[in-house]
């Protein structure tokens, strides 16, 4: 299936759920593994094992709106979550994620063309989640929840003979919310996510600079769906909304300094569930798009090194396990 007809099948998931018909729509308070509203019980280790194929495109373009190069990058990440369930109504988390090859293919509008590998480990993530409503007592759940990266493994920025590293190099906070409803056949939540990442440096491995970046955060906005049919087969479908945000980078050697903008990124994204062992072993096929998200590098100084990048668009494609061990 070509990645276009998974963008209309995300499109056409997120209709689903408002053209069923025969549907229950009583109330549940069943914790369903696959569900946007999932929380481990007291006692519960929920795990999660995933691999996902992501690839990039863009335009880069100068100052004077010349169109000086295309960028396409590929990414393959395995990932590695679990949760643990403190009491029914708060839960502990860990998470680590390992990418073999980050692969971006750069074609200059002059005829030269170069690769450049990153790989390696993404920083640890610890985190905790409470509930502080739950649809037992309540006619909504609400869940919040924060985690923390420390700084562990160092950004490094390919060069032409070297890999980098896909490290942040440097901490990371994210607080969140999730607001839903869940009931027999149908589940419908929406969620709020603030990143915030601390400053943080990438060694140059061609100039050999220390490239720091200034603090900022990310917000984003979803909502997240799932329609059931029977114990086994569900089908995942949501959009979200991650806003504009800019960053200060300075090299630290030359100090010369500019703005990174990244532009608001919308997206569809779907994911069709089968349940193995009921509500003990899941399986899910995953597929995200977004829809933008270019930027622009602001050169106060000397605007005629300014640069946009244009004509992005993202595609995910991945596969889930998830299970629970009692």
């Amino acid at each position: 299936m070509s990645l276009r007809s998974l963008k209309y099948l995300a499109a056409a998931a997120i209709l689903v759920p408002f053209g069923a018909h025969a549907m229950d729509y009583s109330l549940s308070s069943d914790r369903i593994l696959s569900d946007p509203l999932y929380l481990p019980l007291q006692g519960q280790i929920y795990g999660q094992t995933s691999y996902d194929w992501a690839t990039t495109s863009e335009d880069i373009f100068n100052a004077a709106g010349v169109k000086t190069e295309s960028e396409r990058t590929i990414s393959n990440p395995l990932a590695q979550t679990f949760e643990y369930g403190i009491t029914d109504d708060l839960a502990v988390s860990g998470a680590i994620s390992y990418d073999p090859s980050v692969t971006t293919h750069i074609n200059s509008v002059a005829g030269t063309s170069t690769d450049r590998t990153d790989q390696g480990w993404n920083d640890p993530t610890f985190g905790v989640i409470y509930r502080v409503l739950d649809q037992r007592t309540n006619p909504l759940t609400f869940d919040v929840d924060a985690s923390y990266s420390p700084n562990v493994f160092r950004d490094r920025s390919a060069s032409d003979t070297d890999n980098g590293t896909v490290a942040l190099g440097g901490q990371q906070w994210n607080f969140g919310g999730t607001l839903g409803r869940e009931m027999r056949d149908f589940t419908i939540a929406g969620t709020f996510n603030a990143d915030y990442l601390g400053s943080r440096g990438a060694l140059n491995e061609t100039s050999g600079d220390e490239i720091g970046t200034g603090s900022t955060w990310l917000y984003t906005l979803g909502l997240a769906t799932q329609t059931r049919f029977g114990d086994q087969l569900s089908l995942n479908a949501g959009a979200g909304y991650t806003f504009s945000h800019n960053a200060n980078v300075v090299n630290e050697t030359t100090l010369v300094d500019h703005d990174n903008h990244v532009n608001g990124t919308p997206n569809l994204n779907a994911a069709l569930n089968y349940h193995f062992i009921p509500n003990i072993l899941v399986g899910s096929v995953t597929y995200q798009h977004d829809f933008g998200g270019g930027g622009a590098n602001y050169y106060d100084a000397t605007p005629v090194d300014d640069t946009f990048a244009r004509n992005k668009s993202d595609d995910l494609v991945g596969v889930r396990l998830r299970y629970v061990l009692q």
